[in-house]
């Protein structure tokens, strides 16, 4: 918990997804299933998240796909500025994060963090 600047480039992860994806015949519905839908039950949370259905916490991002998303300091919201994308453009920009149908990052704005232990046994 005490970890400085947390994991770097995750917030790109969208993007360097989308980026690669294009041209490779890979659609939207496979960067869900890689990025929500499996890791949600890898961590045993498929009955709660990972897809946008009845009963599922309403997680999900706004995103234009079109859009070029710059790599450069200014771009890198993370403490830690070390990435191997600074100096690239990316395909795909975020532009709204919800987490639990709770708006937590609005084009360049964080909420206060909203996030909490993951205890899969807890879950729903």
């Amino acid at each position: 918990m005490a970890a400085w600047g947390g994991i770097a480039s995750v917030q790109f992860g969208l993007p360097i997804m989308w980026t690669n994806a294009l041209g490779r015949g890979f659609e939207l519905k496979d960067i869900s299933r890689w990025m929500s839908e499996n890791p949600a039950k890898l961590a045993g949370a498929g009955n709660v998240k990972g897809r946008i259905a009845p009963g599922m916490d309403a997680d999900f991002v706004i995103w234009d796909p079109h859009q070029v998303v710059p790599i450069t300091d200014d771009t890198i919201h993370h403490k830690n500025k070390v990435t191997p994308y600074k100096g690239k453009e990316l395909k795909g920009r975020v532009l709204q994060t919800i987490l639990r149908g709770e708006v937590i990052y609005d084009h360049g704005k964080f909420s206060p963090p909203q996030g909490r232990l993951f205890f899969p046994q807890n879950q729903k």
